[in-house]
């Protein structure tokens, strides 16, 4: 039983769970008004819509700094939406470039 529950502990989905958590516990416990954190998030958020890819975590407390917001809140923001914003532009980009390479593999083999 005992070998049960550090089989489970050590799994990647639990480690993985319980990261997610300490995340959650560590943006619960922010100091401050809330709209200092909102605003510090939606600065995050909105330099993570940016195609400043890597430069992205430094632009946005740069500007949490400046607009005296939660500059905690604004990197993890960013660090949050990252992945999915990458997805998004690797889509976009791939996908119109991918539609262009099949359109004239077609078009080509259409002459025959």
């Amino acid at each position: 039983m005992k070998k049960e529950t550090e089989n489970i502990k050590s799994s990647i989905p639990y480690r993985f769970r319980l990261r997610i958590q300490q995340w959650r516990n560590r943006v619960k416990k922010f100091q401050g008004d809330p709209h200092f954190v909102a605003m510090g998030m939606a600065i995050g958020v909105f330099v993570a819509a940016t195609p400043s890819m890597p430069f992205q975590t430094a632009i946005a407390v740069a500007l949490a700094f400046i607009l005296r917001s939660s500059k905690a809140a604004a990197a993890i923001a960013v660090w949050l939406s990252n992945p999915i914003e990458h997805c998004k532009l690797t889509l976009q980009h791939w996908g119109k470039r991918g539609l262009r390479i099949f359109n004239a593999f077609f078009v080509l083999n259409s002459e025959r």
